[in-house]
């Protein structure tokens, strides 16, 4: 739903032939990314590069979830195959998993300020 909301307001462009650009395709894809925990690119952004990437969905103590970052993998295509990039994509989802763990939301939350030594 805000990724249509987010389309239809400031629009796709293609910045290369491999970029989806069908709001039907996207959802798709979301959809998939959503139930395996990562999404993957190929050369969608920049011939050349591909990535898989999972978002780090922290909660807080209200229980609310919130997506605070994302961990990626890029590689270039001449040096590893797609098949092996995607392999990645269970590892940076359980990176995201972890790193969601321990993410600190709650407003209660603070760390101490760091003086600057000159």
């Amino acid at each position: 739903k805000r990724m249509l909301q987010l389309l239809k307001r400031d629009g796709v462009s293609s910045l290369t032939k491999h970029t989806r650009t069908d709001l039907k395709a996207l959802q798709g894809e979301l959809d998939v990314a959503r139930r395996r925990g990562f999404a993957t690119t190929f050369e969608e952004n920049e011939i050349g590069v591909m990535a898989v990437a999972a978002p780090i969905v922290a909660a807080r103590l209200s229980g609310a979830r919130e997506c605070v970052g994302v961990v990626s993998v890029a590689a270039p295509t001449n040096r590893m195959p797609a098949a092996d990039i995607e392999a990645c994509g269970p590892l940076a989802a359980e990176a995201a998993s972890r790193l969601a763990l321990m993410w600190p939301l709650d407003e209660r939350v603070s760390f101490p300020t760091a003086k600057r030594i000159v």
